[in-house]
């Protein structure tokens, strides 16, 4: 049974993580650093937290990003420009877009829900964005899940 509930847990925090993806108001660093609290001091479960979160979001993210391949086609000149803007920039280089996409996965700037439409109005590899985007994603929830256990151990000491 006890293996159950922790599927359980574990999928409903990726589904936790998908809507957070879509819904900027659920907010997944609360829900990475309250599981991980609630999962105890055992660094491995701080970690499949942070991996859980981070693959639900990324499904999310391929979300946006397959809505975002149809952004091309908005009729607003406004639009338009802004995305032939953006465009410019992520069709120097396939590295520096990637290093975008890390960057934006991990620190949250510029917003990791824009960059994910962007990547696909410009059609960023999608395999390549999705692990790119998964590495950035765990980093960011792996510190926020193990943050809870170091502090324990700071006051400890």
């Amino acid at each position: 049974m006890s293996l159950l509930l922790e599927l359980g847990t574990y999928a409903s925090l990726c589904a936790l993580a998908y809507v957070s993806a879509l819904v900027p108001i659920v907010n997944a660093e609360l829900l990475v650093v309250g599981a991980a609290a609630l999962a105890g001091h055992w660094q491995g479960h701080a970690l499949a937290v942070a991996g859980v979160v981070a693959f639900g979001q990324m499904v999310g993210k391929a979300t946006l990003y397959w809505a975002g391949r149809g952004a091309a086609k908005i009729p607003s000149d406004r639009h338009r420009k802004a995305i032939a803007r953006w465009g410019d920039r992520f069709s120097r280089s396939a590295l520096a877009v990637q290093g975008l996409v890390f960057v934006s996965a991990v620190v949250g700037f510029p917003p990791f829900y824009a960059i994910s439409l962007l990547a696909g109005t410009f059609r960023v590899n999608l395999p390549a964005f999705f692990l790119v985007g998964l590495a950035g994603r765990f980093v960011r929830f792996a510190i926020l899940a193990l943050a809870p256990g170091w502090l324990a151990w700071i006051r400890s000491h």
